[in-house]
């Protein structure tokens, strides 16, 4: 009987061929059936993804086992492109389901992350003054206005109105970043208006000491090549190439708006159903986007270290997931993202670059998302804990290229975590952050 329950499986997943999905789907078949042996599956080729690829309890033991150039892409090839002048070129953008242009806010083009259309082209403009007041009408809660003394006021006063609900202003206060939409001009007064539903603290009041602002995919700022325009109105994606980038065969690629995870774990650990020991080797996972709100940008909140962004990798309720010698980049959020309940898992000799925010996330990642856990450390032993976990000789590089807070490697609520070997850099925030809350207790 032992014999017969111990049948081999080995699938293949391939462009044209089984899917990701496909492959869990007939494991956890052949599981029904008294199968437990461990599971194989080859990936080969550029496997792209129109949605997470989901993990439950019911997987387990299961090995993924890269073919070279073995990648899994939530990325959408944009295709078409045909040179309309002026060191311009332009292809159709791609649509939702009810044929509207779909938004998104990140282009790759031959793998190097493209420029969006910025004011200012460098560096960041400084306000003269910004005030919050409580919004009369309208479905968010306040109003912000801020006025600028520097000369954006040509370049702000040339955008259309149809545009900005998809003009994305990043600001800077003090050592968080924020994303705001834009909602009107006064050009007279040089200001602009947003809203939002987030009230300014005492450590995050706007004002000229504190705040710097920049304005992304706008229209009049889209001047120098290497530079990206989303026209939501025409339906276009503009591109302005780079000397010797040849648009006939570049590989032009923006992240699909529906998957801002590329792989999603989630064990039922209050029940004590973990996802467990299944092992990733040798496999490129790329392309994930920011959350958006609607098709047009989310507004994001300031607080630090990336706390709202999402990893393209995301694990809660997992024992014994591995990852060794895969390669993660081209994300909006973080690369991993270990939230509660993670235990014994590994990551090492992995390449994690071009992140939009940090590296790898490991802990609750707010004091709020569990009362019971704000000042108290997450011992081994709680249901919840996020302990044992190695971070090891991997490279883990070039993040923080969407939200500038990104942390290489941030551990908040976790114990026994082990950092070793790896080599960190180019962030724009820390490289190891360790601790969340002030005051702990035992």
């Amino acid at each position: 009987m032992l014999g017969e329950a111990l049948l081999a499986v080995a699938l293949t997943v391939e462009p044209g061929g089984l899917t990701l999905d496909a492959a869990l789907a007939r494991i956890r078949e052949g599981r029904k059936g008294g199968d437990s042996s461990v599971a194989t599956v080859t990936v080969r080729g550029v496997n792209r993804i129109a949605r997470p690829v989901v993990f439950t309890e019911a997987d387990h033991d299961i090995d993924f086992v890269g073919e070279p150039g073995a990648t899994v892409t939530g990325g959408m090839r944009l295709e078409g492109w045909r040179d309309v002048g002026g060191g311009v070129w332009e292809a159709e953008a791609p649509k939702t389901d009810r044929g509207e242009t779909l938004f998104f806010d990140q282009l790759w083009v031959n793998g190097r992350r493209a420029a969006c259309a910025r004011l200012p082209s460098e560096g960041w403009l400084e306000i003269s003054s910004a005030t919050q007041i409580v919004a009369e009408t309208g479905p968010k809660k306040f109003v912000e206005r801020v006025k600028f003394d520097d000369g954006c006021a040509k370049a702000l006063a040339e955008v259309p109105k149809a545009d900005y609900p998809y003009l994305e202003a990043g600001v800077i206060c003090k050592w968080s970043y924020g994303l705001r939409t834009l909602q009107g001009y006064d050009e007279a007064e040089n200001a602009v208006e947003f809203r939002t539903d987030f009230p300014w603290q005492r450590w995050k009041l706007w004002n000229r000491r504190n705040v710097l602002i920049a304005f992304f995919n706008v229209r009049s700022a889209f001047d120098a090549p290497g530079e990206w325009f989303l026209d939501m109105s025409a339906g276009r994606i503009r591109y302005r190439p780079l000397p010797g980038e040849r648009m006939e065969t570049a590989d032009v690629v923006a992240p699909n708006p529906a998957v801002v995870r590329l792989l999603s774990f989630k064990g039922d650990w209050r029940r004590r159903r973990y996802v467990s020991n299944i092992r990733f080797r040798g496999i490129a996972f790329a392309h994930a986007s920011a959350k958006t709100e609607g098709n047009r940008p989310k507004e994001l909140d300031q607080l630090q270290a990336g706390v709202f962004m999402e990893g393209a990798i995301s694990l809660e309720g997992v024992r014994g997931i591995a990852f060794d010698r895969c390669d993660v980049s081209r994300t909006a959020g973080y690369g991993f993202r270990f939230r509660s309940a993670c235990m014994s898992n590994r990551v090492a000799s992995c390449r994690i670059s071009d992140t939009g925010t940090g590296g790898l996330w490991l802990g609750a990642e707010l004091p709020g998302a569990a009362p019971d856990i704000v000042r108290q450390v997450l011992k081994p032993n709680r249901l919840d804990s996020t302990a044992y976990n190695v971070i090891s000789n991997n490279v883990i590089s070039g993040g923080g290229r969407y939200n500038p807070e990104g942390v290489g490697v941030c551990l908040s609520h976790c114990s026994d975590t082990k950092i070793v070997h790896n080599d960190i850099h180019d962030f724009y925030y820390s490289g190891v952050s360790i601790g969340w809350v002030w005051g702990y207790t035992g």
